[in-house]
Parts: C-alpha cells; structure tokens; sequence
C-alpha cells in the first residue's frame, strides 16, 4: 500500500488519485514494489521521492508494483498525460525533456519490479484529479470489425436511399446500380473518415 501522509509530508493529490485508479482497474494487483515517500538513500540525493518543503511537503512520485497490472496499458496512459514529468521502467526513461522517446537509465535501481511516476513541479500537476485511465476495460476490442462494417452499411443504407430515390427518377435503374457491396465501401469510407477525425 503506498503510503499518502506522513508528519510534514503528502502525496501529490494527482498521483493518489493515480494509485487509486490502478487499483480499481487491477484489484488482485501486488502491491510489494509500491512506494512514495524516500527512504534514506533517497533523502540523500536529489529525488521526487522526497519531500519538496517549498511547496508545503508535497511528494511528486509513486512507484507502482509491475505484477498483476498491464504495465504498456499504465505507461500509455502515463506518457500522453499533462502532468507528467517522467517516468522510468525497466532499465528506461522516458521524460518530457526528451519528447517522450524512451532512454537507457542507469540508476542505481534499475526500475524492474515498478513502474516509478514523476510528476510536473507544478500546483496543476499536483492537484488536478482528472481521470489517468482509460474507462474502457483491457479486454475490450479497439478495432471495428466485418459486422461491424456490415452493420454500420445497412444503417447508412437505410438513411440514404431513400434521399437518393427522391432525386431519381428511374427507381429500377438505381437498385441496379446500388447493391450490397457498394453500402459496405460507403460504410467503410465514412468509418475511414470518422476515424480520422478521431470522432471514433
């Protein structure tokens, strides 16, 4: 369990929501490698582990234990959002610095049982308790599928005959040209488009 309030010192509000969130995605998650205020190697050097006492004791890191979570699902999630500075994973960093491409990292822990999380100096970063996660659960598909194209054809089908019968005088001549295949292309070619105005 990480630890969020101690004399003197607080967890970031952003990264207790942060752990929050974790643990409702992964109940049955380990929690062994979890952690946010320094031990004494930490308070020894330079660390966001540590208490920042300009800023009212705020720590600006949590180290979240890797088994029993999806750690590529963690780290997208982690890399496109505002607040954070940096992260370090498995003998890599990745930070804003450097445009979020991932670096070898030599420290003195090489980050494989965690996944460490350093957020911005900012008061924003600190206390800005937007969702971290996706909503939508690991298992469900992100892709659309043959029935789904099938699907999205008939009802686009069913919207645009009959606007297109309006404007057609020979009604046999249009069911001859319009069939099937052609609503599944125009199904196709506006899921395309929604697509790449991420409407979907």
């Amino acid at each position: 369990m990480v630890a969020v309030v101690g004399p003197g010192w607080h967890l970031a509000p952003s990264l207790v929501a942060l752990v929050n969130e974790v643990d409702a995605r992964w109940p049955a998650r380990s929690k062994d490698s979890d952690g946010s205020i320094g031990d004494a190697s930490h308070a020894a050097r330079v660390s966001d582990h540590n208490p920042d006492y300009s800023a009212g004791g705020v720590v600006r890191a949590v180290d979240i234990t890797r088994k029993g979570i999806d750690v590529d699902e963690l780290l997208s999630a982690l890399i496109r959002d505002g607040r954070v500075w940096y992260v370090i994973w498995n003998r890599r960093i990745a930070s804003v610095t450097y445009g979020w491409k991932w670096k070898p990292y030599s420290g003195s822990s090489p980050h494989t049982e965690h996944v460490h999380v350093s957020i911005r100096k900012t008061r924003p970063a600190e206390t800005n308790l937007d969702r971290w996660l996706s909503t939508a659960t690991s298992e469900e598909p992100d892709v659309i599928t043959d029935s789904d194209v099938a699907r999205i054809a008939a009802a686009v089908l069913k919207v645009v005959e009959p606007r297109l019968q309006a404007y057609t005088k020979d009604v046999k001549a249009y069911e001859r040209q319009t069939d099937a295949a052609d609503a599944a292309r125009t199904a196709a070619a506006v899921v395309d488009a929604l697509k790449q105005a991420k409407v979907i």
